[in-house]
């Protein structure tokens, strides 16, 4: 009963850990869909400005600046491609650590409860089974805890850099209208 209890709870935090990973690979995805669009929407601007005549160094610059935005949203683009690959293989190593510990707990309460019986003193090998149990659910609490709080931290970095390129996108925009405004 206390294997079939403890190899529930393995189930229950593997399935926790797998579920927060789906979330931040939606999340990555959202991220990644966004900047794309942006790249798209930049190298469009950057296209029309080199087509533009008129407009001399200001127009120049004002590409130059679109220019230098596109290569920051292309490098994070990059970083959280990379780091969504990254975030899946910890999830992955999470997942397998967990599930050999979970067997090496149950070989030890399985050993440990055949030596019991061999000596017929059941009390130890039940003391001795309940802390291999004890010990498993605590490292895999930490190793959750661990990967939870990874991916986290990861996904707070990438929001708060598509927010300051949002930002800067948004400065450029102001800018090219009113050098616009300016020249029309």
């Amino acid at each position: 009963a206390a294997r079939r209890a403890q190899a529930d709870e393995h189930r229950r935090i593997v399935d926790q850990l797998l579920q927060e990973h789906a979330q931040a690979r939606e999340e990555y995805e959202t991220i990644i869909s966004g900047l794309t669009s942006e790249i798209k929407d930049l190298e469009e601007r950057i296209h029309a400005l080199d087509n533009e005549s008129q407009g001399g160094g200001e127009v120049t610059r004002e590409r130059d600046g679109y220019h230098e935005l596109l290569q920051q949203a292309l490098a994070q683009k990059a970083a959280a491609e990379t780091e969504l690959v990254s975030a899946r293989a910890v999830a992955e190593g999470e997942k397998a650590r967990l599930a050999s510990e979970a067997q090496a707990a149950i070989r030890r309460a399985a050993g440990s409860r055949l030596r019991g019986t061999l000596r017929s003193s059941t009390a130890r090998s039940h003391e001795g089974s309940d802390k291999d149990i004890e010990a498993l659910a605590k490292a895999q609490e930490e190793a959750k805890t661990k990967a939870s709080k990874m991916l986290s931290k990861l996904k707070e970095k990438h929001r708060q850099e598509v927010d300051e390129l949002r930002g800067r996108l948004r400065e450029a925009e102001e800018q090219a209208a009113a050098a616009a405004r300016r020249r029309g």
